[in-house]
């Protein structure tokens, strides 16, 4: 059984093979599947594909009858922790950092270090 575009979409769709989304214009990551490459939107799901097809698993992503379902940002993030996102709490706590914030939030003289992208 050949999955449908709509659950396997290949690389031709610009569709995640894992999850269907859009993949970013420029973002080449792959995997293997029933000889072709499929082209994955961001990391994570190249993990959870290569994962997935590394343990044998491939009639996942044959019998499936829909691509994987993803995070909401939202639903990740407790209740209680989303007034931090308001931009008028931030200005007390957020330093620019050329195109990155930095948010010291413990004291005003602990940082994180400096992001590895970007």
């Amino acid at each position: 059984m050949q999955p449908s575009s709509a659950v396997a979409p290949d690389q031709d769709t610009g569709a995640c093979f894992h999850c269907g989304l859009p993949i970013p214009a420029g973002l080449e990551l792959t995997v293997d599947f029933d000889g072709a490459p499929r082209s994955l939107c961001c990391h994570g799901c190249q993990a959870v594909a290569r994962t997935i097809l590394d343990y044998g698993l491939d009639d996942y992503y044959r019998h499936r009858t829909a691509a994987a379902k993803t995070a909401d940002e939202q639903s990740l993030l407790p209740e209680a922790l989303r007034v931090y996102d308001d931009p008028r709490l931030q200005k007390n706590f957020v330093l620019p950092w050329a195109t990155a914030s930095v948010k010291p939030v413990l004291s005003s003289r602990i940082l994180p270090a400096r992001p590895a992208c970007g």
